[in-house]
């Protein structure tokens, strides 16, 4: 008989982190399912962690790749394999609570939903200090019509954007095609080509998974393509609204906000980053002459950190954008508190509709 849910994690070299989350897994107060885990050429000791665990519950299978290739190959790979009616998928590195997986599957079962979501923990640890703040979805069930007027609340407070924090109708997937990109943001990608025609959804308010947003060395990671990325990340949400036939101002204007966010931190991110200042500023002539940069600057509601991200950005000054960045690496470098704490009211913020 097949299991209710496939559980699937890729994980590389994370040897610190990888026990508790399989073991958040197995001791989860649902017990139907197999878990699917691939070693993806890790060099360090998280291969032997895993295969150690697979001896001790046989709901485990390990699948060990002899080199590290683009996580959306083996996650592709696990999910073609998989049995459940249900699909999950945990990174290697975040935890779940133990009733993750039997509220998302009750949930599931009771609305017949080809997607079920849940609240979640944003964990960051700094000098081995924790600062942690829950971002939670409205508790619903919703139609198609329903979901599609409200995703962009959960849409831009990343609620929608990653998969750890979701179940997903293995068979919906199959249906209509839907695997992982091999791009960066592969988590998104994916998510954007479920939503698409997803026409069942239910919401849990209860945060359920805990995700690590920061860890030793990840600070200021260099990303030579990040701005490319987040161009094709937007595109690809407008894509999904035009699919939808939703253009009211209000949703657009939700919409600029959230990629002028992004662009600001492409920005910072370019000129704190590697590199010569003469790819600095080629790379940052590119955001500003993007089409998607002037959706974000004709149309972002009106508000005062938008007006000076909107400022910043018209200006078009390398020397104004290197002043800028400092500024705030300064500031989330020296004042983590302060800079989580906001990060946090930007993520716990929601629209009434």
């Amino acid at each position: 008989m097949n299991p209710q849910i496939s559980v699937l994690m890729c994980a590389y070299n994370t040897e610190a982190y990888v026990e508790k989350a399989i073991r958040s897994i197995l001791n989860q107060t649902f017990s139907d399912f197999e878990f699917l885990i691939v070693d993806n050429g890790s060099t360090d000791s998280t291969g032997k962690i895993i295969d150690q665990l697979s001896r001790e519950d046989e709901r485990i299978s390990v699948i060990h790749k002899e080199k590290n290739i683009p996580p959306s190959e083996p996650l592709n790979e696990a999910m073609r394999m998989a049995n459940g009616h249900y699909l999950y998928i945990i990174d290697s590195d975040d935890w779940a609570e133990s009733e993750f997986l039997e509220k998302m599957h009750a949930r599931a079962v009771a609305h017949n939903a080809q997607l079920v979501y849940t609240g979640f923990y944003m964990d960051y640890y700094i000098k081995k200090k924790m600062f942690s703040f829950t971002v939670i979805p409205d508790d619903a069930d919703y139609t198609q019509q329903m979901f599609r007027v409200k995703a962009i609340d959960d849409l831009t407070r990343m609620v929608l954007t990653n998969y750890w924090n979701k179940l997903y109708s293995l068979k919906y997937l199959r249906e209509r095609g839907v695997q992982f990109q091999n791009t960066k943001l592969f988590d998104y990608h994916f998510n954007m080509d479920v939503l698409m025609d997803i026409e069942r959804v239910s919401s849990i308010s209860d945060p359920l998974y805990h995700m690590l947003r920061s860890r030793e060395g990840s600070y200021m990671k260099s990303n030579p393509d990040l701005n490319q990325k987040k161009r094709d990340h937007f595109a690809h949400t407008m894509q999904m609204y035009e699919h939808w036939g939703l253009s009211d101002k209000a949703t657009m204007e939700e919409l600029a906000g959230y990629h002028l966010a992004h662009l600001i931190r492409c920005v910072i991110d370019t000129v704190n980053g590697n590199g010569s200042i003469k790819y600095k500023k080629k790379e940052l002539k590119i955001i500003f002459d993007d089409k998607w940069t002037m959706f974000a600057l004709e149309n972002h509601p009106k508000s005062f950190k938008n007006t000076v991200f909107a400022i910043l950005l018209r200006a078009r000054s390398y020397m104004l954008c290197r002043i800028f960045s400092w500024l705030a690496g300064s500031f989330e470098r020296l004042l983590p508190g302060a800079y989580y704490t906001m990060r946090a009211a930007v993520a716990q913020k929601r629209k009434a509709r």
